[in-house]
């Protein structure tokens, strides 16, 4: 009986019947429509046949594909889409299990019209929403093969991009049918996106002229058809993913973006992994992105003995990323943000160093009340003043993100970490990092000090400068090297000045009349009046014995001068006025007795 029915077609069940009318003498002629619409009704009709129909026309395709009759294939695959689209029944679970071996066939396949043409049913599928979920699919295969069409190498460029654009759509398929759906395979695990985020990466690289990358904060459609170009859905797919990213994910795409970005060497030069940046935080949701300025902090600790070129490039990424991130930059870890940077100064810094430059050594780094051991390898010093820079600029690019109490907060833990001359040269037992290494930190705290200007306007004295600051100031105004001094003061400056009067004092306007100085002075508050009293003492010594040190330069001499004459208008008091003329006497003798004789400094203070 069994023979009877392979030989015989009144002996083969209906369902195989109805299959096997849909297929013409001619495949050329194409799926025959009205026998197609019988099956259609009898696939609805018997919702318990639907597997068992699967099954057979997975049959006929392999048997198809194993003779090379390339049009039947086609056929079957035709079939197999009007069925998908029709059927919306519990048991459609069973017959997408067939439905997916028979893609894989045609992925495996060596002919790209067909891999093309499973890729493009593998996509129909991808848009159906399912009523029932499916807790034994896997989308491994269809992971590993699209991504390797996304790698395609083949010398004839239509081959090449037609298979490029079938992998990008094949992989923006498997994200739609999985990452909404928790029941599904998990998407986001490190296996799969080591495979997806290089891939589409690789594909917006080769095809950059034809992307919108240099427009990344842009909002553009989804490109459509067969000649679509590979690199704008490349593009497209990365930004929708990315969209489709929480807090707890964040990471799970940026891992192998950055990991992506040091295989390839794609730091040196670093304008493709910038735009890359930018894309991310144009596409993630705006309260995540500080999780991605993260990712880039702790990426910079993990390539901290690379090449300075390389940690400069990333810097600069990094700021890019932070003026598009704004207020959301840096998140709650405000202080670890900053403290990060300012290690890898401070490492820098001791590379930098002359005296260590060719060795490589280990060294004691004095923090204020910490100690970081840092080894030194040797680079040329050129790229590691670059990478100073680079820090100095993100240090900026942050403190522009934060509220006006939030900067006065960082600026005062900075100016805490510098060490004194004391600490570096027990730390170093060197006298000449004990200039390099404070002259160097306080570049980001002077470009933190310049951001600051439009929120400190109308600050108390007291909200500027708590005791902390100004002893760590203080501290730092008696340094043995002038640059030292100087930097510190202009700082000062900064805070000090809260009515925009910094512009006026310059040399040229010292000896003008009152009337033509044009400054902007008010009434002092009681707070900040208060504030002065009790910080005053320790405030005026300080400037007093910075009057009196030797190797003052004519810089640092009106240095000093802006720093008093910025305490008189600020605090406009009779009491501080008073104080600073016994100061102005008692350095009147000083320089009658001491500088006399050297007709430079004479003439600067004139």
């Amino acid at each position: 009986m069994a023979c009877l029915r392979c030989t015989c077609p009144r002996f083969r069940a209906r369902y195989k019947r109805l299959v096997n009318n849909i297929y013409p003498a001619d495949p050329s002629e194409g799926l025959i429509k009205n026998n197609m619409e019988k099956l259609l009704f009898y696939a609805l009709s018997h919702h318990q046949k639907l597997d068992r129909i699967a099954k057979y026309m997975y049959q006929r395709l392999c048997r198809d594909l194993y003779r090379n009759r390339a049009r039947y294939a086609c056929i079957t695959v035709a079939a197999m889409d009007r069925l998908l689209m029709a059927c919306h029944a519990p048991s459609l679970n069973l017959f997408i299990g067939s439905f997916l071996k028979m893609i894989e066939k045609l992925l495996e396949s060596q002919d790209v019209e067909l891999q093309v043409l499973g890729t493009n049913s593998f996509v129909a599928f991808s848009n159906i929403e399912e009523d029932t979920a499916s807790y034994h699919r896997k989308y491994d295969f269809f992971i590993s093969k699209f991504s390797s069409m996304c790698w395609d190498t083949n010398n004839n460029e239509e081959i090449r991009n037609k298979k490029r654009l079938a992998g990008v759509r094949g992989l923006q398929g498997v994200v739609r049918k999985t990452v909404s759906d928790d029941l599904q395979v998990d998407i986001w695990d490190s296996a799969h996106m080591n495979k997806i985020i290089p891939s589409l990466l690789f594909i917006v690289q080769d095809h950059l002229s034809d992307s919108y990358l240099e427009r990344a904060d842009e909002q553009f459609s989804l490109p459509v058809g067969e000649d679509s170009s590979p690199g704008k859905l490349a593009e497209f797919c990365l930004r929708e993913l990315l969209a489709r990213t929480n807090y707890a994910n964040v990471k799970a795409v940026l891992t192998p973006l950055l990991t992506h970005l040091d295989n390839c060497e794609l730091w040196l030069p670093n304008a493709f992994a910038i735009q890359c940046f930018k894309l991310v935080l144009c596409s993630v949701q705006s309260q995540h992105s500080y999780v991605a300025i993260e990712v880039l902090l702790n990426h910079l600790n993990d390539i901290s003995k690379h090449n300075p070129k390389i940690k400069t490039s990333l810097l600069e990424a990094l700021g890019e990323a932070i003026a598009i991130a704004a207020g959301g930059a840096i998140g709650s870890s405000i202080f670890e943000v900053f403290n990060t940077l300012l290690f890898h100064l401070k490492s820098s810094v001791a590379v930098f160093s002359n005296q260590y430059r060719r060795k490589d050594i280990p060294v004691i780094f004095p923090f204020r009340h910490e100690s970081v051991t840092v080894t030194l390898k040797s680079f040329p010093p050129e790229d590691e003043k670059k990478f100073q820079e680079a820090v100095t600029n993100v240090v900026g690019a942050f403190g522009a993100t934060l509220p006006a109490y939030q900067k006065i907060e960082v600026m005062t833990f900075i100016t805490c970490k510098i060490p004194t001359v004391s600490e570096i040269s027990e730390g170093l037992k060197t006298s000449n990092l004990s200039s390099v290494f404070p002259r160097s930190l306080l570049e980001p705290l002077l470009r933190l000090s310049r951001s600051s200007d439009s929120g400190r306007k109308r600050q108390r004295l007291l909200w500027v400068l708590d005791t902390m600051t100004l002893t760590a100031f203080l501290t730092i105004f008696l340094s043995n090297t002038t640059g030292v001094r100087l930097k510190v003061q202009k700082v000062f400056h900064r805070l000090l000045d809260r009515h925009e009067n910094l512009p006026r004092l310059t040399p040229s306007r010292i000896l003008l009349p009152k009337s033509e100085w044009d400054l902007n002075v008010e009434k002092c508050s009681h707070q900040d009046l208060m504030f002065m009293k009790r910080a005053g003492v320790d405030l005026f010594n300080n400037i007093f014995e910075s009057f009196q040190d030797r190797d003052n330069k004519p810089d640092n001499i009106f240095a000093l001068y802006r720093t008093s004459a910025l305490i008189l208008i600020e605090v406009n008091s009779s009491d501080i006025i008073i104080e600073f003329i016994r100061i102005a006497m008692t350095l009147q003798v000083f320089i009658d007795v001491f500088c006399l004789g050297n007709n430079k400094l004479y003439n600067s203070l004139r």
